[in-house]
């Protein structure tokens, strides 16, 4: 499988209001929009919805994110469904997708 790498910059986060505020032992339910912008082999700019859950015994978040640019030379752009949770003691998780059919 080809592999392109390069670096990013959140150039923008803007977090709304959390939809539902911690109880005692409940995390907090959040959502944010996110802009990036990419360089090397990957470059580009793109923009994601967060949804996070955050609290006291870990946190996780998932995410839908459409990229626009050029990656290794291709020009186009892509959606990306990507998240992970981590928690204290616990080895985190993570995971990333192209959303299948969604190339130009």
């Amino acid at each position: 499988m080809p592999v392109a790498a390069g670096d990013f910059e959140v150039t923008t986060w803007d977090a709304g209001a959390p939809w539902d505020e911690p109880g005692d032992s409940e995390p907090a339910l959040g959502r944010a929009t996110v802009d990036k912008t990419f360089s090397g082999a990957i470059d580009g700019t793109s923009v994601a919805e967060l949804l996070t859950a955050q609290g006291d015994h870990g946190e996780a978040y998932c995410a839908i994110e459409k990229f626009e640019g050029i990656v290794d030379g291709l020009a186009g752009s892509f959606v990306l469904e990507h998240g992970g949770h981590r928690a204290p003691g616990v080895e985190p998780v993570s995971f990333g997708f192209i959303v299948r059919g969604s190339g130009t």
